[in-house]
């Protein structure tokens, strides 16, 4: 089995970390010129969530599964962002954290499985 040991965030290439916030801040900036700072914040977060969660499995980036499960969820990331009014006026910043720690937990739960069942062959 390849994943013996716990996912190790000093796999990811090293740049992966300012690649992140590179892609988030862009993101973010994107939403600004698109009149909506709000989900801009939210989309940050939760793409900042993808990225950083997939860098832990970033060992079985050689594996057809690893990159269609990137892909599937970061377009239910998208759906999601889209679909729902994000603004802060409803909701606490606690609420976004807890949502944030959730989604963590999901994406790391789904790619733990996904490795468990790929590689059990």
């Amino acid at each position: 089995m390849m994943f013996d040991k716990v996912p190790d965030i000093h796999a990811a290439p090293r740049l992966w970390g300012g690649l992140t916030a590179v892609f988030c801040i862009s993101i973010f900036l994107v939403f600004i010129a698109l009149g909506q700072p709000q989900r801009g914040i939210v989309s940050m977060f939760a793409f900042g969530v993808v990225f950083l969660t997939f860098a832990l499995f970033w060992e079985c980036r050689s594996k057809w599964w690893f990159w269609s499960l990137a892909t599937i969820i970061s377009l239910i990331h998208l759906i999601f962002i889209f679909s729902f009014d994000w603004s802060f006026e409803k909701r606490p910043g606690l609420f976004f954290a807890l949502i944030g720690a959730v989604d963590a937990a999901i994406i790391f739960f789904i790619l733990s499985v996904a490795v468990k069942f790929f590689d059990r062959r």
